[in-house]
C-alpha cells in the first residue's frame, strides 16, 4: 500500500515539472555516471603522468657523439684524450642533455627572443604558411626547436645562468680573500717595466758592426741628438720610442734574450745612463736610452682585491651551478638510445 501511495505521489510530482518519473529516477543513472567520471579522471591522470615522466627522461650520449666531441677537445690541446678525458665529455653532455630537456620542461623556449627569431627563420626556410604567430605555432607543432642547435644552445645557457643564481651567494671576508691571495702567490709578480727609446742597425745591411760602434760614439760624446742618430741607424717596424712595456712586450718585439741584455748592462753601469748598448736582437743592434723603469715586485692583496672578489665570487656561482645540475640529476633518469 505504501509502495503504490509512493510511485502515485511521484507520477503527480512528474506530471508538474518536479521530478524525473520513477523509471528515469536517479537510482538508474547514479552509479554509471559516476564510473564514467572516475575513468575518465583517472585515463586523464594517467596520460599526464606519462607526459611528464617522459619529461624527465633524457638519452645517454651514444660513442658516435662523444667521438666527435674527443676530436674537438684533441684539436684544441693537439692530444689523443684520454680515458678520463672521455669520460669527462660524456659527463657534461649528460648534464647539457638534462638542462636542454630542463629548460623546454620549463617552457623557456616559448620567452626566450632568440629562440623565437630563429623559429622563425626555419619556419621561412621550410615555406610554413601564415603571419608570425602562425608560423611560431605550426614551427613548435613539428618540434623544430628540439632539433636546432642554435636554440638548444641558447637554451642551456640561460639553465647555466638560472643554476649559477639558484641559491644566494654572501659578500666574501677579507679572510677568505687572503687566504685566496696566499694559495698563488706567484700570480701577483708583476715582472720589471721598460720605456726606452733606441736606435737600430739591421743586421741586413752592410757593416752593422762599423755603423753601429760609429753611432754609438758619437751618442755617448753628445754629438748626435736622438734624431740625428736616428736618422743614421736604419727604420724599424715598431718605432724607436717605445712605450711602458712588460719584460714578455720586450722579448715579443725584439726576441729572446734583449730583456737579459738590457738588464745587465743597466745594474751595471745604472738605468740613468744616457745610452746602452749596442744590444742584440733578432733583428741587428740597438742603441738604447732608458725613459723609465719600474723593478718586477708583488702586488699587494689591496691592489689585487678587486680581481681576489669577482674570483670568488665566479668559484661560489659555479659551485652553485654543480649543486643545481647535481640536484636535477636526481629528478631525471638517464635511457640507453
Amino acid at each position: 500500500m505504501n509502495q503504490a501511495m509512493k510511485k502515485i505521489k511521484a507520477e503527480a510530482v512528474f506530471q508538474q515539472g518536479l521530478a524525473l518519473p520513477p523509471q528515469l529516477g536517479p537510482k538508474r543513472f547514479k552509479k554509471p555516471l559516476l564510473h564514467f567520471l572516475v575513468l575518465g579522471l583517472l585515463l586523464f591522470a594517467v596520460d599526464q603522468w606519462r607526459e611528464v615522466r617522459e619529461s624527465y627522461r633524457i638519452i645517454e650520449p651514444d660513442a658516435a657523439t662523444i667521438d666527435r666531441a674527443a676530436q674537438q677537445l684533441q684539436q684544441l690541446q693537439g692530444a689523443v684524450p684520454t680515458a678520463a678525458q672521455r669520460a669527462g665529455l660524456r659527463e657534461r653532455e649528460i648534464d647539457q642533455r638534462l638542462l636542454f630537456a630542463e629548460a623546454l620542461r620549463r617552457k623557456l623556449h616559448l620567452s626566450d627572443s632568440v629562440a623565437y627569431q630563429r623559429l622563425l627563420l626555419n619556419a621561412e626556410f621550410l615555406g610554413l604558411q601564415g603571419d608570425a604567430k602562425e608560423q611560431l605555432k605550426a614551427a613548435l607543432a613539428l618540434d623544430l626547436h628540439r632539433g636546432d642547435e642554435v636554440i638548444r644552445r641558447r637554451l642551456i645557457q640561460r639553465m647555466e645562468e638560472l643554476g649559477r643564481h639558484s641559491q644566494p651567494i654572501a659578500e666574501p671576508r677579507r679572510a677568505q680573500l687572503e687566504a685566496l691571495y696566499a694559495q698563488s702567490p706567484e700570480r701577483w709578480r708583476q715582472r720589471a717595466m721598460y720605456s726606452f727609446n733606441h736606435v737600430f742597425i739591421s743586421r741586413d745591411k752592410p757593416e752593422m758592426q762599423g755603423r753601429a760602434a760609429h753611432i754609438a760614439s758619437g751618442l755617448r760624446r753628445g754629438e748626435y741628438s736622438f734624431e740625428q742618430a736616428m736618422a743614421l741607424g736604419d727604420r724599424f717596424l715598431l718605432g724607436h720610442r717605445l712605450p711602458l712595456l712588460s719584460t714578455r712586450g720586450v722579448e715579443q718585439n725584439f726576441g729572446p734574450g734583449f730583456v737579459e741584455q738590457l738588464q745587465a748592462q743597466a745594474d751595471e753601469e745604472g738605468m740613468s745612463a744616457a745610452w746602452l748598448g749596442p744590444l742584440v736582437s733578432s733583428y741587428g743592434l740597438h742603441m738604447v736610452e732608458m725613459i723609465d723603469y719600474r723593478a718586477a715586485r708583488y702586488r699587494s692583496v689591496d691592489e689585487v682585491m678587486t680581481t681576489l672578489r669577482d674570483e670568488y665570487l665566479r668559484a661560489e656561482r659555479e659551485r652553485a651551478l654543480a649543486e643545481f645540475v647535481s640536484e636535477l640529476r636526481q629528478k631525471y633518469e638517464v635511457i640507453a638510445p
